[in-house]
């Protein structure tokens, strides 16, 4: 704000500019400085709020359910092996671009890694379920 009036200054007395050319510039340089002013302040509550609702989300959540699947394997009886990249949050697994929905079927579709002929498949309620739960009870 210093530097503002002391640039300011420095055109009235260099240039001889007038009072209204003076108050327009002025009225610029403030409503400039207010709107990056309530930028800023909108992107720091953003980036809280967010972090706030990470740190419920982590306070509250259930255990047993698994946070991340990275690979999921299928052998048959012939020992041939299919593979699947998953990701999963809270149990959920998530549907990114690669999943193909069926609008005949309802259902969402995953091929494998390794051949076109095989797909893990979900049904539409299934993606809204935690169905990655783990089974194993811990004591403590």
């Amino acid at each position: 704000m210093v530097f503002m009036g002391v640039f300011l200054f420095q055109l009235v007395i260099v240039q001889g500019l007038s009072s209204s050319y003076m108050r327009r510039l002025m009225k610029e340089k403030i409503e400039e400085s207010y709107q990056n002013s309530l930028r800023q302040t909108t992107l720091n509550l953003d980036t809280s709020l967010k972090g706030y609702k990470k740190a419920i989300d982590e306070l509250f959540r259930d255990t047993d359910f698994i946070m991340a699947v990275n690979e999921l394997n299928s052998m048959n009886d012939e020992n041939e092996t299919v593979t699947w990249k998953l990701e999963v949050d809270r149990g959920v697994v998530v549907t990114d671009e690669r999943w193909v929905y069926s609008e005949s079927t309802e259902e969402y579709q995953l091929l494998s890694e390794d051949s076109d002929n095989h797909a893990y498949v979900l049904g539409e309620e299934q993606t809204k379920l935690p169905v990655w739960k783990n089974l194993l009870v811990w004591e403590e």
